[in-house]
């Protein structure tokens, strides 16, 4: 029996099954429970559901006569298939509802002893409660994604071109003032955007799902052309080729991904420099994705990371003369580096986010360009602020922004922050 690639089960309860389907299908469709060598069929109830494309709703059958035991669902013994004009498809099963649903069937003595089991082989374990993270898919070889969160992603790889291509075609009209104001105050300019962990890794996600979410796909199209905005996609995906350009448990990039992103924006800014890392170490820690399923006490990562940066075999030793950190959040974040043997005579300041951050690890972009740069101004910030580039006066401004937030549209091309990036 085929699969049915249009519908998904997402959730498994004792006598409740629940998941998406294709909006135009929920005329024609009846749900199969097969079980013990008997059948029963249901016509599910269908509603809205928030956190999923506008072109599926949500669908649910309730069970009062047949026990949806997970572990015979694991032993075949119970399955389930859509009948759809006349043809069976077997149903599909959410990796992260199998999860769900086995924790769910341990009593509390039970997990905790199988925490106590899987800490002792340093396993990724999932969080003693019912109620597991969402927001987080559980991949192949031991890689977490993103997939939903406040900015519902999952749903923005489904989205259809005429939902969002105005919307795109007016954030790179942004683009494009930013730029113009930059080259009036003859200032370098370069607009960054990274692309999503899900985009460049999504082999791993055991999902289908596309390479780069379609309003991502669009942008590409749109920038081709624009020397101004530099293809990172292309730049992570080849590099993907023959190592992870992105941590397991993380949604944010490895040290080796951060240093091909800091050559690529310097070749697009006509910069020619060679460098080289020293003392890379292993460090173990719990990345953000990770952190939501696991506990941190139990289960860290290992991330390389080096510990110099060389150029002519020379170290590059920055230091952070300014630095400002807000009561709350992240919007407004401010390291100021100064590098006075840096290869590169210029100042630069960037707008960005988290993958940037405040400079102190090689994971991220703002430890590189502290080194390369004579002084290097990393500001927290969504929006590229003209009060702070006529105060500064750089040679290059850097906008910084990732793929899942290109539905947010800047107010104005100058406005104050209004929310984080987080």
């Amino acid at each position: 029996m085929e699969y049915f690639e249009n519908a998904i089960i997402d959730k498994i309860e004792r006598n409740r099954i629940s998941g998406w389907i294709d909006r135009n299908l929920t005329q024609k469709v009846t749900l199969h429970i097969h079980f013990f060598g008997k059948t029963a069929a249901f016509a599910p109830r269908f509603y809205s559901r928030p956190d999923i494309s506008a072109e599926r709703v949500g669908f649910e059958v309730e069970t009062p006569d047949i026990n949806l035991n997970i572990f015979d669902i694991l032993e075949k013994n119970i399955s389930f298939s859509f009948s759809c004009e006349n043809e069976n498809f077997s149903l599909k099963i959410w990796k992260l509802a199998y999860a769900k649903a086995l924790l769910q069937s341990l009593s509390p003595q039970d997990r905790k002893l199988l925490n106590k089991l899987l800490e002792k082989e340093n396993i990724i374990i999932l969080q003693n409660k019912e109620n597991i993270c969402n927001d987080v898919l559980i991949g192949k070889e031991g890689h977490l994604f993103l997939f939903s969160g406040s900015n519902n992603l999952s749903a923005q790889y489904t989205e259809q071109k005429e939902s969002f291509s105005e919307q795109i075609d007016n954030l790179i009209k942004i683009f494009e003032h930013r730029y113009h104001f930059c080259t009036t105050q003859e200032i370098d300019f370069l607009q960054i955007v990274i692309p999503e962990k899900t985009s460049i890794l999504n082999k791993y996600t055991g999902i289908d799902i596309p390479l780069a979410t379609p309003r991502y796909k669009y942008f590409l199209e749109q920038t081709t052309r624009k020397r101004f905005i530099p293809n990172i996609y292309e730049t992570l995906l080849e590099k993907q080729k023959n190592e992870n350009t992105f941590e397991k448990g993380d949604t944010h990039c490895t040290t080796a991904a951060s240093a091909l992103m800091t050559r690529e924006i310097c070749k697009r800014l006509s910069i020619d420099i060679d460098f080289s890392l020293k003392d890379t170490d292993i460090q173990f820690r719990t990345g953000g994705l990770l952190s939501l399923l696991t506990s941190s006490a139990v289960y860290k990562e290992p991330y390389t990371i080096a510990g110099q940066l060389l150029v002519n075999n020379i170290p590059m030793t920055p230091a952070c003369y300014f630095k400002r950190d807000p009561e709350q959040g992240h919007l407004g974040i401010t390291r100021k580096f100064i590098n006075q043997n840096a290869p590169v005579n210029k100042r630069v300041l960037c707008f960005g986010n988290s993958f940037f951050e405040r400079g102190g690890t090689s994971r991220c972009l703002t430890w590189f360009f502290a080194r390369l740069f004579r002084e290097f101004i990393f500001i927290w910030s969504p929006v590229m602020e003209k009060r702070i580039i006529l105060k500064e006066q750089p040679d290059i401004v850097l906008c910084q922004t990732i793929e899942r937030f290109l539905y947010r549209i800047p107010k104005s091309v100058m406005d104050e922050p209004e929310q984080p990036e987080a």
